[in-house]
């Protein structure tokens, strides 16, 4: 492999991007603060080819009665137009109708909410990630960095540091299908309905572009997530359950 590419919704970057730390493979584009992943044709700036989108739930009081759950995404280091922070009582708990507070759902709704920020964020900026409404500064910023190729097109990468959403989206979801929706054991996966809503919703927001984009998951560190983490911490104290 010599560039980039998914894997059954998994992000693999090249191997030389890979070799690095991943503090270095995060890249934050100085003219509008945006994270993305480092591409490797282009490893000395930000070419917003993977636009990365950090996300984390959280669970006060997991297990317990009285939990609140709250959701944080971060597409930018200081544009708070790009940053998420929802309690769960500010979340659309009827599209499942599962209100339940746990830290494995709080990182799903976490993910659910990535896709809904990338949504808002293509109808808001356009494919090169320009502001619609604000056409002159930030146009010279980024005069040279939309480099994508009609070929290839952008990543959205929602980077998460829990294994089960990016493993339940990669590895488990296809099995599952497989099995008629089931585990290989024969039974009904935990909060199987989530993770087909976030399907639902990432297939619908990638038709909605025409092949424009591909929506895929890449696992970080727990300490690299930090703006999200912190995004989501603060919005669970918030939640009214």
């Amino acid at each position: 492999m010599t560039g980039s590419a998914t894997e059954n919704r998994r992000f693999i970057n090249c191997p030389t991007v890979n070799a690095l730390n991943f503090e270095e493979q995060v890249v934050v584009c100085p003219g509008c603060s945006q994270f993305g992943a480092m591409c490797c044709q282009h490893p000395n700036d930000d070419c917003h080819h993977h636009r990365l989108f950090f996300a984390d739930g959280a669970c006060l009081n997991n297990g317990r009665g009285g939990a609140r759950g709250g959701v944080g995404v971060a597409a930018a280091e200081n544009d708070k137009n790009l940053h998420v922070s929802k309690p769960f009582s500010d979340l659309a708990l009827e599209r499942d109708g599962n209100p339940k507070r746990t830290n494995q759902i709080a990182e799903l709704r976490a993910a659910i909410e990535a896709v809904a920020l990338i949504e808002r964020f293509y109808d808001s900026y356009g494919p090169n990630g320009e502001p619609n409404s604000k056409p002159d500064i930030r146009k010279r910023k980024h005069q040279n960095i939309s480099r994508s190729s009609p070929q290839e097109p952008p990543l959205c990468v929602i980077g998460m540091d829990s294994q089960y959403v990016v493993k339940g989206m990669t590895e488990w979801l296809p099995i599952w299908k497989e099995n008629g929706l089931k585990t290989k054991s024969g039974y009904e996966p935990a909060n199987l309905n989530l993770f087909l809503l976030l399907e639902q919703d990432i297939c619908r927001v990638e038709r909605k572009w025409g092949g424009g984009m591909v929506i895929c998951f890449w696992w970080i560190p727990r300490g690299c997530n930090k703006i999200a983490d912190k995004l989501a911490k603060d919005a669970a104290k918030l939640d009214i359950n």
